[in-house]
């Protein structure tokens, strides 16, 4: 499925009146509509992570002003270091033995930070020079809030990508279940109904409909507090679209109608006998 295809279907999953197209889409393109979705949205949802962590930067600078001193210490032992990324590579060791740097773009260890700087020594023949910080005269945080937080933000950045994946993965799943799990129950209902509606185009405006529960609760609820009310709303508009293509049970009464119709010309005939049996009669007397 295509950009434009997908905004295209977009737009549509939006109005109620074109789901009596949308649910002659094949399965696989409803799907694929789905999963771009999920796609977009997480990605939209990373942003607006972003924009949240540069609030609480705000926050963070605010709160500082009021602390004079803020000295933090702690005691750590590892059996191995733990890779904290591997692209670039960051690594916490906190180990009683201090390591040497190697290939870590930043290694953490109890005493020191290194970290690779660009810089090309011809001689060497390298491109990068390993730049040692002590973090003895780190440890008031009051004092060195800025560090920490271009600290913090650089490796948020560098795990961003991660975190993107895990997310997608994990909607995927999450609004996979929900879709499910409604167009059972949508189904159910539309039989105890005697709906004439076949288990696939419900599943597919269970899809298409998901669209408002996903923009809600991934783009949306993020800045503001909305509780249960996506779920809400998605149900609400599921069976509003399912009415709008549902053949609304006229089954019984179109029956009785051709019944009536059939009977209509019996009974003309036998008016007809009727009256020729009158004239019959009429004659008769004469």
């Amino acid at each position: 499925m295509g950009p434009n295809e997908f905004i295209t279907h977009l737009k549509e999953s939006f109005n109620p009146e074109k789901y009596n197209y949308l649910k002659t889409i094949t399965t696989r393109k409803a799907f694929e509509y789905f999963f771009l979705l999920i796609l977009f949205s997480t990605l939209l949802f990373g942003l607006a992570g972003v924009v949240r962590l540069h609030r609480l930067s705000g926050f963070i600078d605010e709160s500082f002003t009021k602390i004079e001193k803020l000295n933090v210490s702690f005691d750590v032992d590892m059996k191995e270091p733990v890779t904290i990324s591997k692209i670039p590579l960051i690594v916490l060791d906190l180990r009683e033995e201090e390591p040497d740097p190697n290939n870590e773009c930043m290694l953490i260890t109890k005493s020191s930070l290194y970290r690779k700087r660009f810089r090309p020594d011809f001689k060497d023949m390298t491109l990068f020079e390993t730049v040692k910080y002590p973090l003895e005269g780190y440890s008031d945080l009051a004092a060195n809030k800025d560090m920490f937080k271009t600290f913090f933000g650089l490796v948020f950045i560098i795990l961003l990508p991660s975190i993107l994946l895990v997310l997608y993965f994990y909607n995927m799943m999450k609004y996979f279940v929900v879709i499910m799990f409604v167009t059972l129950i949508g189904y159910a209902i539309s039989r105890l109904n005697r709906m004439k509606m076949k288990k696939r185009v419900v599943m597919k405006v269970a899809i298409f409909t998901s669209t408002l529960l996903v923009i809600l609760e991934l783009l949306i609820s993020p800045f503001f507090r909305l509780n249960i009310l996506p779920e809400i709303i998605y149900i609400i508009y599921f069976a509003v679209c399912m009415f709008m293509i549902s053949d609304k049970k006229y089954d019984y009464s179109k029956k009785k109608e051709k019944k009536s119709d059939a009977k209509a010309p019996a009974k003309k005939k036998g008016k007809e006998k009727s009256h020729s049996d009158d004239d019959y009669d009429i004659f008769k007397r004469f």
